[in-house]
């Protein structure tokens, strides 16, 4: 019997045994099962996001493709890119073929060809694929270098009512006429002169004369320990209102911008840099500040804008708006005689009464 019992126990002991690997087979199985329903599922979300994928990239393609045919009809149908730039005499002097560009049009010519190149190889360096394009780059390139450094921009800021008084101071203080006329006739048959039209519009009367122009591109302010240099290192930075100048390093480059934005560049530069020290009615910065806050109708503790302090800066500059006169607390009421400087109001007393 012990023998019988002792085969019953390794008979129940083998039985269990089986039933543990029946289930851990059933739970392998239902595993790989479950994984290869997941692998499925994966294999369809991929296929699905491929399928989008390739959609998205036709669409984009088609974008492209659309971009670059519209900005290659305007290359050759309305800017004639092929025609050249320049402007060609007969031998007798009279006019050949005229085919010059306002400097604002070259410049959206430049900006369409780096566009057509970038579009089409993602590197605005490279060539396009069009050697029309890239002839006109190479021209468009070399005019714009040309024209930056030149002397031309600068003869409007001579002193001088004609142009006659111009080339007369200029051959008296500095005896160098001669690169004056060179520059002008080297550029005249490379593109139309549009910048005199820009700062003759009505937005920016005040600096229709070249003296106007002039004492804004030759501020005291600017003058004062050469801050030439400095200036064009702070607006690259391209904040508070700098942005449509981070990329200008010259004053050609500068003056090639429209007069809104040169005004509100060097009025801005001014208002950053002013000094701020003495007694509160003589800090320039902050009576600046007050007087802007007034002129748009704020309270003393309110905060100003690069908007606000920008349009504002602009518009006393053409004159369609004028500030205050007399220096202000800093609750935007003027000084009286028995007003502190502290600029909080506090009354001195008089021990005297």
């Amino acid at each position: 019997m012990e023998d019988s019992d002792g085969n019953n126990r390794s008979l129940d002991e083998a039985e269990e045994i089986m039933l543990e690997l029946q289930a851990e087979s059933q739970v392998e199985i239902q595993t790989i099962a479950l994984s290869s329903q997941e692998v499925e599922k994966k294999k369809l979300e991929k296929t699905r996001k491929e399928t989008e994928r390739t959609a998205l990239n036709a669409k984009i393609d088609k974008l492209v493709s659309d971009k670059l045919t519209e900005f290659r009809n305007e290359l050759t149908t309305t800017y004639k890119i092929k025609d050249g730039f320049e402007l060609t005499k007969k031998a007798d002097g009279t006019v050949d073929k005229d085919n010059r560009k306002e400097y604002g049009d070259l410049l959206q010519i430049k900006i369409r060809l780096e566009t057509i190149r970038y579009l089409e190889s993602g590197d605005e360096s490279k060539d396009s694929s069009d050697d029309d394009e890239n002839t006109a780059y190479n021209n468009l390139k070399t005019i714009q270098d040309n024209y930056n450094n030149s002397k031309l921009l600068l003869f409007s800021t001579i002193p001088g009512t004609t142009s006659a008084d111009k080339c007369k101071r200029i051959k008296e203080t500095t005896n160098d006429l001669q690169a004056y006329h060179d520059d002008y006739e080297n550029l005249e048959t490379a593109f139309t002169e549009d910048l005199k039209n820009k700062w003759q519009s009505a937005e920016a009367n005040n600096f229709k004369t070249s003296a106007k122009l002039k004492e804004l591109l030759e501020s005291s302010f600017l003058k004062k320990d050469d801050k030439y240099d400095d200036f064009f290192k702070h607006i690259k930075g391209g904040t508070n209102g700098y942005e449509n100048v981070k990329d200008v390093d010259t004053w050609g480059k500068l003056l090639l911008k429209d007069p809104k934005i040169v005004i509100i560049t060097i009025k801005r530069y001014e208002y950053d840099n002013m000094e701020d020290t003495g007694d509160d009615k003589d800090k320039k910065k902050t009576q600046l500040e007050r007087k802007i806050k007034k002129v748009l109708n704020k309270k003393g503790i309110d905060n100003l804008t690069d908007v606000e302090i920008n349009t504002t800066l602009y518009e006393v500059a053409i004159g369609t708006k004028t500030l205050h006169a007399k220096a202000l607390k800093d609750d935007l009421t003027e000084y009286s005689t028995t007003d502190d400087d502290t600029g909080n109001g506090n009354q001195t007393t008089d021990d005297t009464k």
